[in-house]
């Protein structure tokens, strides 16, 4: 379920990045997420978290929440979803990577057998990017997978003395006011009540919905067997851009997507 829902977010963004840029949209992304967590966090108090561990989540927000979901954007604008999303994803084992280094966590032959795969499925996204505005989003795209990998590295150290829901709701509490902040000053927030919408709800399901089912499943099954399916959301966003936004998916594309969501499964073992 977070795997289909993390496919259709990029979607809904390359939609509302069509009047709104990366602050704009994401401005609204976190206050559509907001909404979703709030209500729950103050339900059962996961608002109320010691200091050294809130350091941690606000630092983990602005590196992959904040300045991340910010170049994720415009990766997408510029790139289009089917190159941006499989070259972002493999956060996944860049993050286990850093597990290990920094906390110890075993990475097994999985990881570096996925790192393989997955590489040589974003040389195939990215090669022939055309454009230079495609060039730049594939940058922007791998500095993403940089981005979120680090950021989780540090929401990994808060998480060993609070909840998920502590930390997704704090991210959520400093950024959503600080991305208004940043696009009230360039009148970045004025955009039709269709893409307002369209960006606030890419957020509600991104990060909100998408994040409380993929917490639900990480609670019951592990965190290795619940990352293996968000393996599939490069491929189902590859999917639906092709379907929905008519862009245009040529073999190497959709064979690099298949790489990379296979690569990203092995690392996930």
């Amino acid at each position: 379920m977070a795997a289909l829902l993390w496919g259709i977010s990029p979607i809904m963004i390359d939609v509302a990045m069509r009047e709104l840029d990366s602050l704009g949209v994401n401005a609204w992304r976190n206050f559509g997420g907001l909404i979703v967590i709030l209500p729950a966090a103050l339900v059962t108090g996961s608002l109320a978290v010691p200091l050294r561990p809130l350091a941690l989540i606000v630092a983990s927000g602005i590196v992959s929440q904040g300045i991340g979901l910010a170049t994720y954007s415009e990766s997408i604008h510029r790139a289009g979803p089917a190159k941006a999303v499989p070259i972002s994803f493999t956060y996944i084992f860049w993050a286990q990577l850093l597990g290990l280094v920094l906390f110890g966590e075993p990475v097994g032959v999985g990881t570096v057998a996925g790192a393989a795969v997955a590489v040589a499925g974003v040389w195939l996204v990215a090669s022939r990017s055309g454009r230079v505005g495609k060039k730049r989003g594939v940058a922007l795209a791998i500095a993403t997978s940089v981005l979120w990998a680090l950021g989780d590295s540090l929401a990994r150290g808060a998480l060993f003395e609070v909840s998920p829901l502590s930390t997704t709701s704090w991210r959520m509490v400093t950024l959503t006011p600080a991305f208004f902040l940043a696009s009230v000053r360039g009148d970045r927030l004025k955009a039709s009540l269709k893409a307002i919408f369209i960006a606030a709800l890419s957020g509600a399901v991104g990060l909100g919905l998408a994040l409380v089912v993929y917490y639900k499943a990480m609670s019951e099954v592990g965190l290795a067997l619940a990352t293996i399916p968000t393996s599939l959301s490069p491929v189902v966003s590859q999917w639906l851009s092709r379907l929905l936004l008519s862009e245009r998916l040529g073999l190497r594309e959709a064979l690099g997507g298949v790489l990379v969501a296979l690569g990203i499964a092995l690392a996930s073992f």
